[in-house]
């Protein structure tokens, strides 16, 4: 649970990181797809491939992933390490 601005962004450098990382691995996204944890592979498999509005949008999600990870980073780094 976050209860910061600054841990919501490290949870989202984590997630996105590992998200990353799976995707480089050729047989993790077949099991990803049948996890019940990952829902946005779900919505995104279950857009209609008609649905150009839909279509439009994944295809800006992923277009742009890989710049809001380092800027995400860029962000995280900005921010002070953790006490206690």
């Amino acid at each position: 649970m976050t209860d910061t601005a600054e841990d919501w962004v490290r949870g989202q450098v984590a997630s996105m990181s590992n998200q990353y990382a799976w995707s480089q691995d050729n047989d993790l996204p077949t099991w990803l797809a049948d996890c019940r944890l990952d829902l946005l592979s779900k919505m995104v498999r279950s857009a209609r491939e008609d649905d150009t509005e839909k279509q439009a949008i994944i295809s800006r999600l992923l277009e742009n992933s890989g710049l809001a990870l380092q800027n995400i980073q860029r962000l995280a780094a900005t921010i002070p390490a953790k006490s206690g």
